[in-house]
């Protein structure tokens, strides 16, 4: 998916389908497992893609949120995550969860604005990635 290496090298990391991102080559797997997989596409071009993955009966991981580097800062990316959120609510899900690498610096600023807050910080020379996480409220209707 020619959008996920667009967007992976722009921050400057490798991008390797066969390895760490094998998923993206088969989105149909988030559905299988009581995920969802959303894309913005403008005609045959795909412009953005979020996805959830379910952990349990009450979490969500959000994975896979990519926008065309010529979108950000256009609304784009807060349209996508409040679909998303809106499908966790609706598929009765209670807390949303993610993982982000600490290079993503402004994807780290856009979640903490969506209310995500982090739950891990790094330590010392530690590079993994930051976990966040996001309470949801459940519709009236759920």
């Amino acid at each position: 998916m020619s959008l996920v290496k667009n967007v992976l090298l722009t921050y400057g990391f490798s991008w390797d389908p066969d390895r760490q991102d094998r998923d993206v080559l088969d989105p149909a797997a988030y559905g299988r497992d009581g995920g969802t997989f959303l894309v913005l596409e403008k005609g045959d071009e795909i412009l953005g893609t979020i996805a959830a993955r379910r952990l349990d009966d009450d979490r969500v991981e959000l994975r896979r949120m990519y926008l065309h580097p010529a979108f950000w800062g256009e609304g784009w990316g807060s349209r996508l995550l409040e679909a998303l959120l809106d499908w966790a609510r609706g598929a009765g899900f209670d807390r949303m969860e993610l993982e982000t690498d600490p290079r993503f610096d402004r994807s780290i600023g856009f979640y903490e604005r969506k209310g995500f807050r982090r739950v891990t910080a790094p330590e010392g020379d530690w590079d993994g990635p930051l976990r966040y996480f996001q309470y949801l409220r459940r519709s009236a209707h759920a």
